[in-house]
């Protein structure tokens, strides 16, 4: 009777212990945010063309607060306008040289996002990971690309959705227990 007695005392001593030793886990983070969208293609030419930044937004839904690692579930939007500055593209024959296009984007994609500190006033991450890219490109006179067959190479085939996989470098500045910028 006096082991049950010891392993009892032990047991009362321990158990809370064992039952605070993990932090409760946090609710899951909604937000919006700004993007910056930076377009590579055709158009693409020089170092210079890299340069232009399109704006757009999205929204966000982050799980594991209080840890490094997080997943990120993030919905977004934005508009490209490109064109190809002061140089002449040789179409083939009976074919149109598209030096412009625009078009809105959406995206939705999953990303493991990695913070460097978990606490302090500035936190610095990264993220990274798949994405479905929806988009639909329209030339000067806002025909759509992908009806007009002319404005590319015989046998090209233009798509209006495309996987990627989008990079995320930001800083995180809370304002407040809700607000972040």
């Amino acid at each position: 009777m006096k082991c049950y007695s010891y392993i009892f005392l032990v047991a009362c001593l321990v158990l809370p212990l064992v039952v605070f030793a993990q932090s409760p886990p946090s609710p899951p983070q909604i937000g919006l945010g700004w993007t910056g969208l930076v377009y590579t293609g055709d158009l693409t030419v020089e170092e210079s063309d890299y340069l232009r930044l399109y704006p757009g937004g999205n929204i966000y839904l982050q799980f594991a607060n209080t840890r490094k690692f997080r997943l990120r579930i993030n919905a977004g939007f934005g508009k490209v306008v490109e064109q190809l500055d002061r140089r002449f593209i040789t179409a083939e024959e009976n074919r149109i040289a598209n030096t412009y296009f625009e078009t809105n984007i959406f995206y939705l994609d999953l990303r493991l996002m990695r913070y460097f500190f978990t606490k302090g006033r500035v936190q610095p991450y990264i993220g990274f990971g798949p994405s479905l890219l929806s988009f639909n490109p329209r030339d000067q006179e806002g025909d759509f690309l992908i009806d007009n067959v002319f404005t590319r190479e015989l046998g090209e085939e233009y798509a209006t959705t495309t996987f990627v996989w989008p990079a995320t470098f930001c800083l995180s500045i809370p304002f407040g227990k809700m607000l972040n910028l």
